[in-house]
């Protein structure tokens, strides 16, 4: 539509003018909610764009989840994927940034990433781009929509600087940074569930709706064309989702079901949300277990690249245990982990080269 041809003529200016060393400001912003076609037209921005000499040009693709930026990465059209080397990496990773034991994260070094998703992009992400863009004629498109959550703000680098939780991510609070707005909803999907709702609080956070729609639980429904969910604490929210978490136990589909916490705090300060929503979960599909270690049927995740380089499980590599078998080989040094603490065993999946297998740590019984 009009408003699509605008913001593609608009960001490829403005890619072309970064490359070409014509702009100074490397920024640029595409802002819409949900539907209205953010993510579908970076295929077009770059088919359109000056690929400056390069036969085919590096375009990292980021976004704040491991899980949506694969959702980023395969909706790159294949012609487009023929004309670059897409990359598609979380923020944090194209930032160089790693998790560190508190729950935040901290960069260890430099990275150059060219388009991203915004309305998680915090001020610590900008200054790390900044820094790493210094001198580069490397342009960044943000996508993102200002009525969604805020950036989550946690870490040394925001108590030193007293910036509120609250805020809008700075991509849409700097005026200097040039942007393009999408208001008309084009993707299908109004029967879902989720979108009136979705809309409701959207239209009042810019303004257009006096309060929050407050009927939460009544709200609450599953269809065929989608789910809307409201709970208010996470044993609730496993027993309504355990239906969903057992399909995906029993197709072996880690994708079917998701729970993605907003920050790490839980209703039990003595646990980070992640680690209570997985015992959580873990106990309600396995309520007979007689054992902390993995079981057959368990899902996981890898938070880091395992393995040498011609073979390795990459980061956020999702598969199923297959099986376990003690582990009688040394196990790696771990800071602050005395090994008297744990036991060991292996655990078999699936990877992308074959069936694979993995030492694993859990807690004695001794000291559970």
């Amino acid at each position: 539509n009009e408003e699509q041809e605008a913001a593609i003529e608009a960001a490829v200016k403005h890619i072309n003018a970064v490359r070409s060393g014509r702009s100074k400001q490397k920024f640029f912003t595409i802002q819409g909610k949900a539907g209205t076609g953010k993510t579908t037209i970076v295929n077009e921005i770059l088919r359109r764009m000056n690929k400056g000499g390069y036969s085919k040009p590096v375009v990292l693709m980021g976004a704040l989840s491991h899980k949506a930026t694969t959702v980023l990465g395969n909706k790159v059209s294949q012609d487009v994927r023929e004309a670059f080397y897409i990359t598609p990496k979380t923020i944090a990773g194209m930032l160089g940034m790693r998790p560190t034991n508190e729950g935040t994260f901290e960069p260890v070094k430099g990275k150059t990433p060219p388009i991203k998703n915004a309305s998680v992009v915090n001020e610590e992400h900008l200054d790390l781009i900044l820094q790493t863009l210094n001198g580069k004629s490397i342009p960044i498109i943000f996508l993102g929509d200002i009525g969604q959550l805020p950036p989550v703000r946690s870490g040394r680098y925001f108590a030193r600087r007293n910036i509120s939780s609250d805020k809008v991510s700075p991509v849409f609070a700097d005026e200097t940074i040039p942007n393009a707005k999408l208001i008309t909803r084009v993707r299908q999907g109004e029967d879902s569930p989720v979108l009136d709702y979705a809309d409701g609080y959207w239209n009042f956070s810019q303004g257009k709706r006096k309060s929050y729609p407050n009927d939460l639980d009544s709200k609450s429904k599953v269809t065929d064309k989608g789910a809307l969910i409201i709970q208010r604490n996470e044993v609730d929210l496993v027993k309504q989702l355990l239906p969903l978490f057992q399909e995906a136990k029993r197709t072996k589909n880690p994708n079917l079901v998701k729970i993605v916490p907003y920050t790490t705090n839980s209703t039990d300060s003595k646990e980070s949300a992640v680690d209570r929503y997985n015992r959580l979960i873990r106990q309600a599909l396995y309520p007979n277990a007689t054992t902390d270690g993995f079981m057959e049927g368990d899902l996981i995740i890898f938070n880091d690249t395992y393995g040498d380089e011609m073979d390795s499980i990459p980061n956020s590599f999702e598969s199923a245990v297959m099986g376990t078998r003690p582990c009688e080989s040394a196990l790696p040094n771990i800071e602050g982990l005395e090994l008297e603490e744990v036991e060991r065993e292996y655990i078999q999946f699936d990877t992308p080269y074959g069936t694979g297998m993995v030492p694993a740590l859990i807690p004695s019984r001794k000291n559970r």
